[in-house]
């Protein structure tokens, strides 16, 4: 009999390690509209999934260091029904995590700033698996777009497999840390600091309608050594700005 015991014991402890070896990680706080994802963020959840498509209508400030929030490929519109302004979602918090999301801008305004990820108190923002998509109101015009900054991205902030499409200016650039990889995109990425090229990798021109070409522009960034990066994206119909000088 004690030796049963003695074996029951061990299968059960056996069990008991593997249960704990199998962990699908962390459980996610579901939000299917914007008072939901707005009222998870403020409570310090961090892992939020988005559950249905959601309408914002207000701004959004994520404040709780290392919040993920998965989109589950469904889509944030900034439409009609909101009236912020500003940027829409204020990244205040370190390692803010926002993944497989489609952001989609709409309405004639003056140009919406969406993401605003260069905050000097946060650090470590990633922008993955993702889009934002603008609208352009005048084909003959490349400043009449609903989205003015897509993404601005500090310190350490990265943004990989994404796509930015019909926004003045996808990505704005501020610190030589930022890295880029995989990004789709159109009109202009701008740099206000020195970036080297080893930081931007696998950038490709995608075209619509109303807007067919992209730059890399480092004009804000002064008088910097941008001969790498002209390298690099020399025949990849990608302009870098400003031109060569000979």
């Amino acid at each position: 009999m004690k030796k049963i015991l003695i074996a029951l014991l061990a299968a059960a402890m056996l069990f008991a390690f593997t249960a704990c070896d199998d962990d699908n990680g962390p459980s996610f706080r579901e939000v299917r509209n914007f008072s939901e994802l707005k009222g998870a963020a403020e409570a310090g959840e961090k892992n939020i999934a988005l559950a249905d498509d959601i309408d914002i209508k207000e701004n959004l400030e994520l404040d709780v260091a290392g919040l993920t929030i998965i989109g589950n490929d469904h889509t944030m519109t900034i439409g009609s029904e909101y009236n912020g302004t500003g940027y829409v979602i204020n990244v205040l918090a370190s390692d803010v995590t926002i993944d497989n999301v489609n952001i989609i801008v709409t309405e004639d305004k003056t140009g919406v700033y969406v993401i605003e990820a260069g905050n000097v108190t946060s650090t470590g923002f990633t922008f993955k698996n993702s889009s934002i998509k603008g609208e352009k109101w005048n084909a003959d015009s490349e400043t009449n777009a609903s989205v003015a900054i897509g993404v601005n991205l500090s310190t350490e902030g990265t943004a990989n497999n994404c796509e930015f499409t019909d926004c003045y200016t996808p990505i704005y650039v501020n610190a030589s840390s930022v890295t880029l990889n995989e990004i789709k995109f159109n009109s202009g990425i701008t740099f206000g600091v020195d970036v080297s090229a080893e930081k931007l990798n696998n950038l490709t021109l995608v075209k619509t309608e109303n807007w067919d070409k992209a730059n890399l522009d480092f004009t804000d960034a002064g008088s910097v050594d941008i001969t790498d990066v002209r390298t690099k994206f020399a025949d990849s119909g990608i302009e870098v700005r400003p031109s060569a000088t000979v």
